[in-house]
């Protein structure tokens, strides 16, 4: 839609036009334009596809405006006069990049017209780290203390799992969505999702996921209600390391196109693989209650932010292990039209541990493990199609194939000094979404 609609966020904070001038000149067809990109610019839809609707009345054969009203209609989810408005312009003068969007939208609409859709995506990249590993800077001390792989630490420590590193990373997810009778808006689900990241040397940073999520939204006008259950593996070095089952529900209320609260409950059981090197036998298993909740302001069309608290308690066989965990997370989303995108993340948190641990100390120097974890990302991102331009030399399903570059921060500080670590990693990615 960024592509189409074309509004900065320059624009959009530079322009204030009033209801009051646009019932004043009525017939004035730029000031109309202008405000309805304002109106978008701001997400007030409903204002702007009125104003595109009062200049479509006067000049029928302004296609662009055609093309975005139908747009507009889209967004609102009045899918059945989106379609009338993109079809009216089959067979007109469009741009090559105006019919690509005009069809691109047609598809989306008989696609979310469906009682019964299937969503894909796949992610594929590499990454390089400067401590992929998650080697203390106090490696040094600690080996030549300890024995490696003792009863006194976790993972073994030894020049194999220290340095730099780069590897491949590998994600993706399939969705499932089923309408509900007599209910708009309201939906089954089910979804299928896994990753994995490979590291060429550093073997103990190889890891994978594989986790299946099921269940319905409920929605009554700007109140949604998702009830759902969850299971979920994580495997290190190609060994099955633990295991998740449980359930939650999220809840999300639009107070205005503008700001959208959110919150989320969550109950899981967790168990880990007693065979595996990493899960220190099966101390760790216990429930886990989690939960966050934050709100979304989308400031205008092309700027918005969000932040969220969030906290856990786990409740495991050993002490050692129980946890209780609090942080908050903030994020910025910039969109630059023509899908290009800017994301920026920061992420502090808080873990306090029950009772004091053997896992990472000495046994002559007990100390009660406390956490306190850092993290910053900017990610960078377009569509090939945009990148290379309408003309290049690109065959169709790649033009829509999103090209992300990225940078992140990891850095966790502790009571238990030989945890400690810092990361810092950087990413190209590559993802096709696809319909079905």
């Amino acid at each position: 839609m960024a592509t189409i609609i074309g509004v900065s966020s320059s624009q959009a904070f530079a322009q204030s036009i009033t209801f009051d001038e646009i019932l004043a000149n009525p017939d004035d067809t730029a000031l109309n334009l202008r405000y309805a990109r304002q109106e978008i610019a701001t997400g007030r839809l409903q204002q702007a596809a009125s104003a595109l609707e009062r200049i479509l009345l006067s000049n029928p054969n302004w296609d662009s405006v055609r093309l975005l009203y139908g747009v507009v209609l889209y967004r609102l989810d009045d899918y059945a006069s989106a379609r009338i408005e993109l079809r009216k312009l089959e067979g007109r003068d469009l741009t090559p990049r105006q019919e690509a969007d005009r069809v691109r939208y047609l598809g989306l609409i008989e696609h979310q017209s469906s009682t019964f859709r299937i969503f894909g995506q796949v992610t594929l990249g590499g990454r390089y780290d400067t401590n992929p590993g998650l080697v203390s800077d106090r490696y040094a001390d600690a080996s030549t203390n300890f024995v490696s792989g003792s009863i006194f630490l976790e993972f073994p420590i030894d020049d194999q799992n220290d340095g730099e590193d780069h590897g491949f990373i590998g994600k993706g997810k399939i969705r499932v969505e089923a309408d509900l009778p007599n209910a708009p808006g309201s939906l089954w689900f089910f979804e299928a999702s896994g990753d994995i990241t490979n590291f060429d040397d550093i073997d103990r940073a190889d890891n994978a996921s594989g986790t299946l999520k099921s269940g319905f939204v409920f929605q009554q006008e700007n109140l949604k209600v998702t009830p759902y259950v969850k299971a979920q593996r994580t495997w290190i070095q190609s060994d099955l390391f633990s295991e998740r089952w449980g359930g939650g529900v999220s809840v999300s209320y639009e107070i205005d196109p503008q700001l959208v609260l959110f919150a989320n409950g969550e109950y899981l059981d967790e168990g880990y693989d007693s065979k595996s090197f990493a899960s220190n036998s099966n101390l760790r298993d216990g429930r886990i209650i989690s939960g966050y909740a934050g709100a979304v302001w989308r400031a205008t069309e092309s700027q918005s932010f969000s932040i969220a608290g969030f906290a856990s308690d786990k409740d495991a066989v050993s002490d050692q292990h129980s946890y209780e965990k609090r942080g908050v997370i903030i994020n910025s989303l910039t969109l630059f039209g023509g899908g290009v995108y800017l994301s920026l993340t920061g992420r502090y948190s808080e873990t306090d541990y029950d009772q004091r641990s053997t896992g990472f100390t000495s046994p002559f120097q007990l100390v009660k493990r406390e956490d306190e974890e850092r993290f910053a990302r900017a990610a960078l991102g377009a569509p090939l199609g945009t990148l290379f331009g309408d003309g290049a030399f690109l065959p169709e399903f790649m033009k829509d194939v999103v090209v992300q570059v990225g940078v992140s921060w990891t850095s966790l500080e502790s009571s238990s000094k030989l945890i400690e670590y810092d990361n810092i990693s950087g990413d190209l990615l590559f993802t096709k979404k696809f319909l079905f």
